[in-house]
C-alpha cells in the first residue's frame, strides 16, 4: 500500500467541515518523539476543538498544543493524545469564558462530551496554563 494514502485517511479524518484539513506543525528542531507528539495533539485538539467550540477556536487549540509541546513537552507527555486535547479544548473554553451556568457551554454536558471527568478537564487546563507561562 502506498504510505501516501494513510497521510490521506490521516488528513481526512481531520478535516473540518468550513476549514478544511488541519494544518501540520512546524516541527523543526524537534525529535522524533517531540515530532510524532506534536503532530498528533496539535492536528488532534484542532479538530476536537473546532467540532465542540466551533471552527473559530480551532487555531487557538493547535497554537495552544504547539505551545505546549515546545515549552513543556513533560506536560503534554502526561496524558493520551485524546485526552490531552479535551484538556486543551477546556481550556480554551474556560479561556474564553464559554463554561459555567449562563455562559453558553455547561460543565457537565461538556466534560460528558469530551469523556473527561469536569475535574480532570479543570485540573489538566490549570496544568496546561501554568506549563505555558498562562499565555492561553
Amino acid at each position: 500500500m502506498d504510505p501516501s494514502a494513510n497521510q490521506d485517511v490521516w488528513d481526512l479524518f481531520l478535516t473540518l467541515p468550513s476549514l478544511g484539513a488541519a494544518p501540520s506543525p512546524d516541527t523543526t528542531g524537534l525529535d522524533e518523539e517531540a515530532t510524532n507528539l506534536l503532530d498528533m495533539l496539535a492536528r488532534h485538539s484542532w479538530k476536537l476543538t473546532g467540532e465542540t467550540l466551533g471552527t473559530d477556536y480551532a487555531h487557538e487549540a493547535y497554537e495552544l498544543a504547539m505551545l505546549l509541546v515546545h515549552k513543556a513537552p513533560d506536560v503534554a507527555r502526561e496524558k493520551d493524545i485524546p485526552t490531552q486535547s479535551a484538556i486543551i479544548t477546556w481550556a480554551i473554553a474556560s479561556r474564553h469564558h464559554l463554561l459555567g451556568q449562563d455562559c453558553g457551554l455547561d460543565v457537565p454536558s461538556l466534560s460528558r462530551e469530551l469523556g473527561q471527568t469536569s475535574q480532570e478537564l479543570f485540573a489538566g487546563a490549570q496544568r496546561v496554563r501554568e506549563a505555558t507561562s498562562g499565555t492561553r
